[in-house]
């Protein structure tokens, strides 16, 4: 496959957009119904999710994650769910402290990781200076320089996810208009905000963003980000749900930059 087709077709993949080839058996049932939670935030919206997120901000986080894609307007109307299931790890970039001796040294870049491990291989790294992708057939990276990928919008949202997983409320003020959903009680406490774009490169590609996040008073766990849901203009739904989550996580140095020849192996297990 030419290396213009393949960073395509794999940053479609990474952003939930092409998932044609996945089972919808491939992972299992979550434990309740997606946003079957309870609480309703009684301070401003904007300020009591930034708050609330960033509660137990860290450097770095892992997680499992679930992906399931609703087609919209599909000629078959029975077709289920498109699922796939794999690790998300991310990372704070940084300016580093110059040393005494007066020697540069360049910035750390923040970085995404989506590694897609079932029901098939399929990595795709998003760095703030360049975006990497690579199927489990390819034996190399595709790199763009600087980050080119099909959908700019949507590549901006999963790249702010590995960020709000992280506890960094990161474009939230300046890119969306923020309101509270209040919902029914639930065993899992959580906030749900409803995220609408308000920049026309957003709007392209997506409607609205809806959060689910756990209470700052949670403790430990408090402000993580545990089920999201993009609605596109089409009308189709790409839903993610986090588990495992370890904050902060210990991180490879090969994590974000991967050796130029390989396969992709499986990635760690949260």
């Amino acid at each position: 496959m030419r290396a213009s087709s393949t960073i395509t077709l794999l940053i479609l993949f990474g952003l939930g957009l092409a998932l044609a080839g996945c089972n919808p058996q491939a992972a299992t049932q979550p434990a309740e119904p997606f946003f079957n939670h309870a609480a309703t935030p009684s301070a401003e919206p904007a300020e009591t999710l930034c708050t609330t997120l960033s509660a137990h901000a860290t450097p770095t986080v892992r997680a499992a994650f679930r992906c399931t894609k609703t087609l919209a307007n599909s000629t078959q109307p029975n077709t289920p769910p498109l699922v796939c299931n794999g690790i998300i790890t991310a990372e704070a970039g940084f300016e580093p402290a110059k040393p005494l001796s007066g020697a540069s040294h360049p910035p750390h870049p923040s970085a995404v990781h989506w590694a897609t491990r079932t029901p098939y291989i399929s990595d795709l790294i998003l760095r703030s200076d360049k975006t990497l992708a690579r199927s489990e057939h390819e034996t190399t990276w595709t790199v763009s320089h600087p980050p080119s990928p099909a959908k700019p919008g949507l590549t901006l949202v999963h790249t702010q996810i590995g960020a709000w997983l992280r506890g960094d409320p990161a474009g939230l003020r300046t890119l969306y208009q923020i309101s509270a959903e209040p919902t029914a009680a639930s065993l899992r406490p959580q906030l749900i905000f409803v995220l609408t774009p308000t920049s026309k490169e957003l709007s392209k590609n997506l409607t609205r963003i809806t959060l689910a996040i756990t209470p700052a008073d949670e403790g430990g766990k408090g402000g993580q980000l545990l089920d999201l849901q993009i609605l596109t203009p089409a009308g189709a739904t790409i839903t993610y749900e986090f588990s495992a989550i370890q904050r902060p996580a210990v991180l490879s140095e090969s994590e974000f930059n991967p050796p130029t020849h390989g396969v992709p192996s499986a990635a760690s297990q949260p």
